[in-house]
């Protein structure tokens, strides 16, 4: 099977990885845009925090003692060959549509925003690892659909115990966007605007 087929099924691949509503969309986008073209996305940038108008889904009234929920996703919206190696841009983006409230709390809020932040924070390892390939030179694209898999589900699983240890506790809501934050510092150099 030649190169440009592997990379056009690759690109039809979806990888859908449900806790937490973080969706890895391994899909070919052609567009270099913050927000899609519904403005129904929003991606995450360092000058813009959400707000309860955001979340535009109706709520999920089935889900006891949910408040409210963050739809995130880590896209690739280029994805091309330079000198023969795979090259993909990713971005992380937050989905109106998908993201819902039965409260106007700014402490919850600040919850959510952590799990955007955390989502930007595995789009960055992703980046990272990406330019490692490229740099050692990795044709193989089914190795970076590994790496994107791999960080997705490492993305929920934190967004999984970020929930778990700071439920109802500020203490350990105000140290995990700490330790959010200074990773996210770390890894400053994979950030896109």
């Amino acid at each position: 099977m030649n190169v440009k087929v592997i990379l056009i099924m690759f690109f039809l691949s979806i990888f859908m990885i449900a806790p937490n509503n973080l969706k890895l969309n391994y899909a070919f986008l052609k567009r270099n845009k913050n927000q899609d073209t519904t403005n129904n996305k929003i991606a995450w940038s360092s000058k813009y925090k959400l707000s309860w108008n955001d979340f535009k889904c109706l709520p999920d009234t089935s889900m006891i003692n949910v408040n409210a929920i963050a739809s995130c996703e880590i896209r690739i919206l280029e994805a091309k060959y330079r000198n023969e190696i795979p090259y993909y841009k990713l971005k992380c983006f937050f989905n109106k549509n998908k993201s819902w409230t039965i409260v106007n709390d700014n402490d919850i809020l600040k919850h959510e925003q952590l799990h955007f932040d955390i989502s930007e924070l595995y789009t960055r390892k992703i980046r990272k690892s990406y330019d490692s390939l490229y740099v050692k030179n990795i044709k193989d694209i089914s190795i970076y659909e590994k790496v994107y898999t791999e960080y997705g589900k490492k993305c929920n699983n934190r967004n999984d115990l970020y929930d778990n240890e700071v439920y109802f506790d500020d203490i350990k809501q105000k140290l995990w966007i700490e330790r959010i934050n200074k990773e996210l510092l770390d890894y400053k150099d994979y950030y896109e605007e």
